[in-house]
Order: structure tokens, then C-alpha cells, then sequence
């Protein structure tokens, strides 16, 4: 039902019927994997006629040799998001960011990637 409201929605704002304001900025799809949650947002973006942008942490942190980098990559996948806007960035399995001040001795680490993540949604 969301991807039918959105689509719509989108609709409208391309021709002047809704302010963008209106239009909702965001959801959580939640499942097993599997189950087709990349394909669902995928569709939305095609039915909508957006930019589909996937990314994931294990995408950001993928053979990088620290913080600076990881923050990097996250500030570059909303950069992009915000260059193809109106568009749908997909973070797959969010889940695996670690939470703030995971690991005593890599805390600050893992709360500058959580702010980082906070700040950009």
C-alpha cells in the first residue's frame, strides 16, 4: 500500500497538486531475508519514475582501512540521493550498522559512523 501512496503522491508533486513537504519522506521495509524487500523498493522507484540508489554498511565499510573512509561513502551515498532527488536510497540491512559506542576500545569509532548515519537522514 505504501509504494501505491507514494507513487501517487510523487505524481502529484511532479504536477503542482502537492507541495513536496506533503510528500511522505521515508519507511522501513522489514523481513526475513529473502523475502523481497530490494525488489519492493526497487518497483516503487520504477512505478515512481526515481532513481533507485542501493547501498548498505557492508558496502561502506567493504575493504576500507578506517572511520574517515566509511564516513565517507555514507556522506557519499546521500550526496547522490540528494543529486537524483527525488529518488529512493535503499539501505539494505541497516541492522548491521553498529550502534554508538560498540566495543570499548573503538567506542568513538562507532558513535562518529552512527552520527554520521543520524545527521545525513
Amino acid at each position: 500500500r505504501f509504494g501505491e501512496t507514494l507513487a501517487a503522491d510523487l505524481l502529484d508533486f511532479r504536477s503542482g497538486a502537492l507541495p513536496w513537504a506533503d510528500v511522505d519522506p521515508g519507511c522501513l521495509l522489514y523481513g526475513p531475508p529473502g523475502t523481497g524487500k530490494t525488489t519492493l523498493a526497487r518497483a516503487i522507484a520504477a512505478r515512481c519514475g526515481v532513481a533507485f540508489i542501493p547501498t548498505s554498511y557492508a558496502e561502506w565499510a567493504l575493504g576500507t582501512e578506517g572511520g574517515n573512509e566509511v564516513i565517507s561513502r555514507i556522506r557519499a551515498a546521500f550526496e547522490a540521493a540528494r543529486f537524483h532527488a527525488p529518488c529512493i536510497l535503499f539501505i539494505d540491512e541497516i541492522d548491521s550498522f553498529p550502534r554508538r559506542g560498540y566495543g570499548a576500545h573503538n567506542a568513538g569509532y562507532f558513535t562518529s559512523l552512527s552520527n554520521t548515519l543520524l545527521t545525513e537522514i
